[in-house]
């Protein structure tokens, strides 16, 4: 798991696999982040992540529900076809965005179309 800052905007990179151990301390980690530095965007870049449970599912849900409590948003690129059926099967894309990379992320952050899936 890392994470990275872009334009003000907090990356999380989880890795291989989201389960249980993992939801739970990207979690702990990401809500520190959050709280310390006010971010109002967070990116979840799946590259590399080819596995995700029902732990997963709910770590972004609960993700969603504190940033947009502030009055932010969460979004995903880079999303891997594995993950892609989770993704869709939780109704996680009524919710949260997906792009298919960073710079069209960030042209729709800028260009204000943040919020169309693609």
């Amino acid at each position: 798991m890392e994470y990275r800052i872009v334009r003000s905007i907090l990356f999380v990179v989880p890795g291989r696999e989201i389960d249980h151990f993992q939801a739970e301390t990207i979690i702990r980690y990401t809500e520190g982040l959050l709280r310390q530095q006010c971010f109002r965007l967070l990116v979840f870049d799946l590259a590399d992540t080819v596995f995700m449970d029902s732990a997963g599912v709910g770590m972004m849900i609960g993700l969603y529900r504190e940033i947009r409590a502030w009055g932010g948003a969460v979004y995903i690129i880079r999303m891997q076809s594995g993950v892609r059926r989770i993704y869709r099967m939780a109704g996680l894309h009524k919710i949260i965005p997906c792009y298919e990379d960073e710079a069209q992320f960030l042209a729709a952050v800028e260009g204000g179309g943040a919020g169309d899936e693609r």
